[in-house]
């Protein structure tokens, strides 16, 4: 369908939600509720004026309100889908809005009721998706003076705000609804899902074709969102970024698939998730992938909101705990239940994140497909993404994946992938089995991807999104969202893993970003012989995480094996194995221990016995704790890891441990030739630095010893405190 056809078409009624629930008349006495509406009328009728009869109608709207709500808090509580819990809210603020509508019609004056008005429901409640405390966005409608229409509007404002309801609201006319999502794009969003509820239908109608002729540029409303989503997630973080995700807003959350809905409606007038796969920009295997994962996040949003009672959408780490016990999660030997509900959580995220990315690209190249252009065997481009020269092969020869990475990783950058690759990776992962992970392309192509260093951690993202890293490498399948539920760990296993990687990738490039604060990572990173052994050791450092036992030892049998499966030398998987079983060692050592104590050295260097395994094992312990968090890494650790490498190496060179006395003189000599060259006095200098053990000679970085003589020299007073 071109979007050219889309305008020309009239756009269709705005038929209410069907609401199809189980136990609707608990969430609103359909018929219970009209009967004692007719009871306070004829109490209260219209000729003696609403004040007259408002407080009566109110009790019983605040108390079918307040017993509904009741109801669906502890439906919820009993087991009760997403799903129901959002349509029951939105079912019972329809009815409620709707009843009031015609009330309010036959207690107001005459020439009142002949305003041409409506009332449409936009945003999350047009979708009739309303959680617990979310807010419910309406919009007047009119066409005669704002005055008259402010005068219908108000007392019907007022009365749901007394009722409850957390009520936001516009009044306008269809041009003013024009003209306002021309210049908003948020209130042009926001009424992309209008819904009429009650009113004058043709008003309404009116107003859906003033609007929508105004939709004209999709390519700038898709752009437009898609960089509103890149500055939201930027804002909230991703799963890697954010240990207390936002459930809406963060990379992954229901956003993210109202993105993808608001694109299609924009397009083609779509109006739920399941028009998705029947116009075919979603499979039916897809559409029911992410609609379970939205289902689940609906969960826990109803959950958050029922935990705080408040519109609250940030998933903290007292609400993780409350909700993994109650959505039935239990502690283990090795993992407890929130660490089980949150891998579940992130899990769930990158379904959504690998779905709508297949139908955001299936949109795009539905309007603008250019013909492909073959780059080899294996790739071709279309337009500016990548595409596998034969996708359709993958769900039949999933080891036919592989083949297709291995070649796309020698693209750097690696360009995005098309709309048919990303379908066809999702569907290949599902098809991989044990015939799969033995097939020689698998094997030969892993362990070819680990052998580019600079370019590993991309293209295993890459994998890891679409779900196929885990299926080809089920030990790593196993560790995808798994989470330790401390400030200390913040990322999820998986994440974590592939950004040690990343980081000795920008060891091997020499990225200027880390080269100042990396310097020997940086120098012996494009020396390595086999690069592999380094990234195997990476990818099973962690891989035993949420297992009983210690997750080096299980770890280093991981690797052992998983290294005889990919046909590595037996050699080089003993290295990998031993990295894994050692990782921790070195980072414990330099911050535990007497790094310049001969002994210590002696020992050190005993463990990795090679200059080889020294250099791997560094590689490995800097890339691991840059990799841990923002906060992890700082110079202080930067310069005993540095020390220790270099005590170490100094050691297995001359096999006698480092001279630790000749290395203080060095530091001496250092600082009192760059302040000699500043003009400060040569012997004032070695005063002061005699004055020193040779500990702190020992333990700081050249620099701070030069600020701090520096500092200490410029003072008259005998007592200086300098914060930095």
């Amino acid at each position: 369908m071109t979007e050219r056809s889309r305008t020309r078409r009239p756009p269709r009624p705005s038929a209410g939600p069907v609401y199809r629930l189980r136990r609707r008349r608990d969430i609103f006495p359909e018929r219970a509720f009209p009967a004692e509406l007719a009871a306070i009328r004829a109490e209260h009728p219209p000729a003696g004026g609403w004040e007259a009869a408002r407080p009566a109608y109110l009790r019983l709207f605040r108390d079918t309100y307040r017993q509904g709500r009741a109801f669906l808090h502890d439906w919820f509580e009993a087991g009760a889908s997403g799903r129901e819990i959002v349509r029951g809210h939105a079912l019972l603020t329809d009815r409620l809005l709707q009843h009031l509508w015609r009330l309010l019609a036959d207690y107001l004056a005459p020439e009142r009721r002949r305003l041409s008005l409506c009332i449409a429901a936009v945003g999350g409640y047009g979708r009739a998706e309303l959680h617990p405390y979310s807010d419910v966005d309406l919009l007047l409608l009119h066409e005669d003076s704002l005055e008259g229409a402010a005068a219908f509007a108000e007392p019907l404002l007022h009365f749901l705000w007394d009722v409850g309801l957390p009520v936001s609201q516009a009044l306008r006319t269809p041009d003013q609804c024009a003209a306002d999502a021309g210049s908003d794009l948020t209130i042009q969003t926001s009424l992309l899902e209008a819904r009429l509820l009650a009113g004058d239908g043709d008003l309404f109608e009116r107003f859906q074709r003033r609007f929508r002729t105004g939709l004209t540029d999709g390519d700038a409303f898709t752009a437009a969102k898609m960089d509103e989503q890149r500055a939201r997630h930027a804002r909230y973080g991703g799963p890697v970024y954010n240990l207390e995700p936002n459930v809406k807003e963060s990379w992954g959350g229901l956003r993210d698939i109202h993105l993808l809905f608001w694109v299609a409606r924009y397009r083609f007038d779509v109006r739920s998730l399941r028009e998705l796969m029947t116009r075919g920009i979603l499979s039916a295997a897809e559409y029911r992938a992410l609609t379970r994962a939205q289902e689940f996040l609906w969960r826990v949003r109803n959950g958050l909101h029922y935990a705080a009672g408040r519109n609250e959408n940030r998933l903290l780490f007292d609400h993780q705990r409350e909700l993994a016990a109650a959505f039935g999660y239990r502690d283990s030997a090795a993992t407890l239940a929130v660490e089980k509900f949150m891998k579940r959580y992130y899990r769930s995220l990158r379904q959504v994140v690998a779905l709508t990315n297949i139908g955001l690209r299936t949109l795009e190249e539905a309007l603008h497909g250019p013909p492909a252009r073959p780059l080899g065997p294996e790739l071709a481009m279309r337009g500016g993404y990548l595409e596998a020269a034969a996708p359709e092969r993958f769900a039949a020869d999933p080891a036919a994946m592989v083949p297709f990475f291995v070649a796309a990783q020698e693209q750097a950058p690696l360009p995005p992938l098309g709309a048919e690759t990303l379908r066809a990776l999702w569907a290949g992962a599902r098809a991989v089995d044990a015939g799969a992970r033995a097939d020689e392309r698998v094997r030969a192509g892993l362990v070819r991807m680990l052998s580019r260093p600079g370019q590993v951690a991309g293209v295993l993202r890459r994998m890891n999104t679409y779900g196929v890293l885990g299926r080809l490498i089920p030990e790593f399948g196993r560790i995808v969202g798994q989470t330790q539920h401390n400030l200390y760990h913040i990322y999820p296993v998986d994440e974590h893993t592939l950004g040690a990687m990343e980081m000795a990738d920008r060891f091997h490039r020499q990225d200027p970003e880390v080269t100042g604060d990396s310097p020997t990572a940086c120098r012996l990173a494009p020396q390595m012989r086999r690069p592999e052994v380094l990234y195997l050791a990476l990818m099973c450092h962690d891989i035993a995480k949420g297992q009983a036992g210690d997750h080096s030892l299980l770890g280093e049998r991981v690797a052992r094996r998983l290294a005889r499966r990919l046909g590595m030398d037996t050699e080089d998987g003993e290295t990998a194995a031993w990295l894994v079983r050692e990782h921790l060692s070195l980072s414990q050592i330099s911050q535990k221990r007497d790094i310049h104590d001969p002994e210590i050295i002696t020992e050190v260097a005993a463990l990795v016995g090679t200059l080889e395994r020294l250099d791997l094992l560094f590689l490995l312990t800097e890339a691991d704790m840059r990799a841990t968090g923002p906060k992890v890494w700082n110079t202080w650790k930067a310069q005993l890891l540095g020390d220790l490498y270099a005590n170490t190496r100094q050691a297995l060179l001359t096999g006698i441990p480092a001279d630790a006395r000749g290395r203080a003189r060095r530091m001496s000599r250092r600082v009192v030739q760059t302040l000699a060259a500043e003009g400060f006095d040569y012997e004032a200098v070695r005063a002061h630095l005699k004055r020193m053990d040779r500990g702190y000679l020992l333990h700081y970085h050249p620099e701070e010893l030069i600020e701090h003589t520096r500092t200490l020299l410029t003072q008259a007073a005998p007592t200086v405190v300098q914060v930095a």
